[in-house]
């Protein structure tokens, strides 16, 4: 979802969107829908691993997990890390409606958070990180 709104606001940029445990399970599909309903395509794709980009230097690396922020410290200390930290919905139980609505909380979070960061890092945009 972070790298979605990044890429609305910045399609110039490289953003690389992987994780340090992707491919626990098949993507649900939900963060894809939640994303749809802001106006943004997300396509259900499998997750890749951090380690693929270990070698790669970049300016800005965000971490949304406790343990993304770890393995960071301990794997990737050079890397320039800001931590957005935000429940993870994966991990919700319940029905598809219940999982829905974490999924949909927790994109609220991670924009409310993203739009701090993007402030405080002085960046500038003709857009905001818009909610529909």
């Amino acid at each position: 979802m972070a790298a979605a709104w990044l890429r609305q606001q910045h399609p110039d940029w490289h953003i690389v969107d992987a994780g340090v445990a992707p491919g626990l399970g098949p993507s649900n599909g939900l963060a894809s829908r939640v994303m749809q309903e802001q106006g943004l395509t997300v396509p259900v794709l499998p997750g890749k691993s951090w380690t693929l980009y270990r070698q790669n230097s970049f300016d800005h690396v965000l971490v949304l997990s406790k343990l993304a922020a770890a393995v960071m410290q301990r794997e990737a200390p050079h890397w320039p890390v800001t931590e957005l930290l935000v429940d993870d919905p994966a991990v919700v139980q319940g029905t598809e409606a219940f999982r829905l609505e974490a999924y949909r909380a927790t994109a609220q979070e991670l924009r409310e958070k993203l739009l701090e960061w993007w402030e405080s890092a002085g960046f500038e945009s003709d857009q905001s990180f818009s909610v529909k």
